[in-house]
C-alpha cells in the first residue's frame, strides 16, 4: 500500500526501503527509485510524495523519521504525531529507548529504562525523554551527576548521543504536577 507524506520546500529527506520503492510527486511524476540497501536522496519541492512501498521509510534532514500524512501515527504503529513546525512525540511503552534524532518520548509507566545508541551517522542526535515519574536511566554519562528524582515533578531529560556509543544526560526541566 503506498504511502503519502508532506515536505517541506528545499529540505532534503532520504528514502530507506528493503524493497524496490519509487518516489512521486502530487502528480504521479517518478522522483527516484530506491533500490533494497540503498537509501536515496531528494530535495522536496513543498509538494506531498507518495512511496509505493509500505514497509519503505522517509527521513528528513535532521534524521527524524517523516510520517506518512494519511494517518497520525507512523509506520510502526507507535501513536507518534508529527505537526509541520514540531519534533514527533512517541510514548515510552518498553523499558528501553533508543536514541532517535529531534523526538520527544514521553514515560508514564517505567522507573527503569536502558538508553541505547542510534545508527551513527557522524551527527550528534539530541532527543528529550519526558518522565511524569522518577527514572532511572542506564546506558548515559550524566554530566552534573544522575538527577534526584521525587514524585510530584515532571521530569525533561535532554540525551545527546555524540558518537557511535556515548550519550550524555542533563536534566533540562523539572515541573512541579
Amino acid at each position: 500500500m503506498p504511502q503519502q507524506f508532506n515536505t517541506i520546500y528545499q529540505w532534503r529527506y532520504e528514502v530507506s526501503s528493503p524493497d524496490e520503492c519509487h518516489v512521486t510527486d502530487s502528480s504521479g511524476r517518478l522522483i527516484l527509485t530506491a533500490w533494497p540497501g540503498t537509501p536515496e536522496q531528494f530535495v522536496a519541492d513543498g509538494q506531498p510524495v507518495t512511496l509505493s512501498s509500505d514497509s519503505a521509510t522517509l527521513l528528513s534532514a535532521n534524521g527524524s523519521m517523516v510520517v506518512p500524512s494519511s494517518s497520525g501515527n507512523d509506520s510502526t504503529g507507535s501513536g507518534a504525531a508529527l505537526s509541520a513546525t514540531g519534533e514527533p512525540v512517541i510514548p515510552l511503552v518498553a523499558a528501553e529507548l533508543t536514541m532517535r534524532h529531534a523526538t520527544w518520548f514521553t514515560n508514564t509507566t517505567q522507573s527503569e529504562v536502558s538508553v541505547q545508541p542510534g545508527a551513527w551517522r557522524d551527527e550528534v542526535m539530541t532527543c528529550y525523554l519526558k518522565t511524569e515519574i522518577p527514572v532511572n536511566l542506564s546506558g548515559v554519562t550524566w554530566l552534573y551527576g544522575a538527577p534526584v528524582m521525587m514524585e510530584g515533578f515532571t521530569f525533561v531529560v535532554a540525551l545527546q548521543q555524540v558518537d557511535a556509543s556515548t550519550i550524555l544526560a542533563n536534566l533540562a526541566y523539572s515541573l512541579k504536577k
